[in-house]
């Protein structure tokens, strides 16, 4: 199985104009990172660019990297317009999308203000994905869920990755492996443990075989936030300053690299033992130093990670 690990940002370069933020996107695809990520905040103070527009800046500036959201709350989204916006990106990418979706943030307020219950997230993403799916690959959709209804809808143009793009879904929960198995073609989790993987793993691949589907046992993925930093304590001290969401039942250093690059890369061989093999490392540093981070993960972490 291949290992692989991209890159995002908690908070991206945009602070004194674009500059910065092209000669990051830049760097990343000169070091042959593999893909490059973004957050997905729909409403807040937090300096987070949007993911979509920032998808369609990386497939004009680059020739390679591949890009995908960090997760999309697609729940949130109408997934009509959605799936048109992510396959025209994959179609003038050339194939280089990697759509993840998501319940997104458990934020009442959030999904008020975009005219969602919140206790209707759930079903919402998962009628966005089957007819995002459906969109991509049918001339005609007809379809009657609870929340979306669509009479002979079509889309162009279509995807170039067939049949469709790999939709990867977020979350940790027993709900959000059961929609992995029901209707994703990979898992994307975040704040989590490796033992935490290593005991999901039996029962996603249970619900697999319930909904009688399956997908690639190597597309199984973990965000892992990061700080390279040859002081450990120091490290910790800026890190979780910029961290905004952590989990209370968890020290941080069981699912986070905040201290010296070797550290980093032992916490991700553990992921890789516990069954992960696809990693987006989230940069959690000042935006000053994030071409300097971005170089450091890419050669003390990431080349040793996938062997090169």
């Amino acid at each position: 199985m291949s290992v692989r690990a991209g890159i995002a940002y908690a908070v991206w370069p945009l602070g004194e104009g674009p500059g910065l933020l092209w000669q990051v996107i830049d760097r990343a695809e000169e070091l042959g990172i593999d893909s490059l990520w973004f957050i997905d905040r729909l409403v807040g103070q937090a300096p987070i660019p949007e993911p979509v527009v920032m998808m369609a800046a990386v497939a004009a500036r680059t020739r390679r990297i591949k890009f995908g959201p960090s997760v999309l709350a697609l729940g949130l989204r109408h997934p009509v317009l959605l799936a048109r916006e992510l396959a025209t990106l994959d179609v003038v990418s050339g194939g280089r999308l990697l759509p993840a979706v998501g319940l997104g943030r458990d934020d009442q307020y959030e999904a008020v203000a975009m005219g969602v219950d919140p206790r209707e997230k759930a079903r919402r993403t998962d009628e966005g994905i089957e007819i995002m799916r459906l969109l991509w690959t049918q001339e005609r959709v007809t379809y009657y869920g609870r929340h979306y209804r669509l009479e002979g809808v079509s889309i162009w143009p279509r995807p170039v990755q067939q049949p469709s793009p790999p939709v990867w879904i977020g979350g940790a929960s027993d709900a959000a492996l059961r929609r992995v198995a029901r209707l994703g073609d990979g898992w994307l989790a975040s704040r989590i443990s490796p033992g935490e993987v290593a005991e999901a793993l039996p029962r996603l691949w249970r619900y697999l075989d319930e909904a009688e589907r399956d997908f690639e046992r190597d597309h199984v993925g973990v965000i892992v936030p990061v700080y390279l930093h040859p002081d450990r304590d120091e490290a910790l001290a800026v890190a979780a300053r910029r961290l905004t969401v952590t989990r209370p039942d968890l020290t941080l250093e069981e699912y986070t690299a905040f201290g010296p690059p070797e550290d980093c890369l032992r916490l991700l061989r553990r992921y890789v033992e516990a069954g992960a093999t696809k990693f987006v490392l989230l940069l959690v540093c000042p935006p000053e130093e994030a071409l300097g981070q971005l170089d450091l993960a890419a050669q003390e972490v990431i080349a040793p990670l996938e062997g090169r």
